[in-house]
């Protein structure tokens, strides 16, 4: 089965990458994984989502999981990451970020 990843990479220096692909595998958390293994940036991975297809991404579906760094999980909740915390960990969940 085919998943299609959308997501983007770390600011690189001034605007993130996006990154668009299909991913073979038979569920959407593998596709995730295989795309984070795969996923080459020099700046690394902010954030991506699996969908079902590109036509799901494009009429706004929710997507089918969700990878994102420590950062963009801050960010969207308008904070600062402490010190000590590795903003490029990243996060799996099959639940949209909760943001306060």
């Amino acid at each position: 089965m085919q998943f299609f990843i959308k997501g983007n990479s770390f600011a690189a220096p001034f605007a993130s990458d996006p990154v668009e692909r299909y991913v073979e595998a038979d569920n959407p958390l593998d596709a995730i994984e295989k795309f984070v293994k795969s996923f080459k940036h020099p700046a690394g991975l902010y954030f991506a989502s699996a969908y079902g297809s590109a036509d799901d991404y494009h009429k706004n579906n929710q997507p089918l999981y969700n990878v994102w760094s420590k950062k963009a999980e801050y960010a969207w909740n308008n904070e600062e990451v402490p010190n000590g915390v590795d903003e490029k960990e990243l996060v799996f969940s099959a639940e949209k970020m909760r943001t306060t």
